[in-house]
Order: C-alpha cells, then sequence, then structure tokens
C-alpha cells in the first residue's frame, strides 16, 4: 500500500523489482498496488462515477470515499474495506 504520496506505482515498481531477485525461487506472484484516489485525481484524470475518491488524508484513516457536490457518487465505501476485500481475495493460478 502506497503512502503520504500516493505513489502505488513507485511501490509496484519496487515490489517488481524485489521479486526478479527470487523468481527462481517463487514460482507464482501476484502484486497488487491499489492506488487511493483524491478529487484532484477524479477530476485530472476525468474518471467515472463509480470511481471512489477520499479527501487527502481520509483514505489514511479508513474514513468513507467522499460524495461532493462537484462529484457526487451513489455510494460511499471505507477505505479499509477495500483493503479488507483484498486480503480475503482469492487468486487462482493454472
Amino acid at each position: 500500500m502506497h503512502g503520504t504520496n500516493r505513489n502505488a506505482d513507485d511501490y509496484f515498481d519496487n515490489m517488481n523489482t524485489a521479486l526478479s531477485l527470487r523468481q527462481n525461487e517463487i514460482p507464482v506472484t501476484a502484486i497488487i498496488a491499489p492506488q487511493s484516489l483524491t478529487e484532484e485525481d477524479i477530476d485530472f484524470h476525468e474518471l467515472r462515477s463509480d470511481f471512489a475518491y477520499w479527501s487527502s488524508n481520509g483514505w489514511k484513516s479508513g474514513s468513507n470515499s467522499r460524495n461532493e457536490s462537484s462529484n457526487p457518487r451513489d455510494f460511499r465505501i471505507p477505505s479499509f474495506e477495500i483493503l479488507d476485500t483484498l486480503s480475503t481475495c482469492s487468486i487462482k493460478f493454472p
């Protein structure tokens, strides 16, 4: 999970590098680097209304996603619920 800078791509790249150093020992690995979005991200990337977003500190504390008049959403979800869901996912590889 990224930190305050919300640079999930850097974390993803770092894990890929670490995995490449151990690829003979770890035959199958899924690397997931979730990105917590802010309203600035939603606006900049012109994302649809089915993307959740948080305040710049809200995602860190497990707060509900936002629903502002500038970017209304039909849902709100705690950021920790997303992480909980990811931690219980089961991925099957052939």
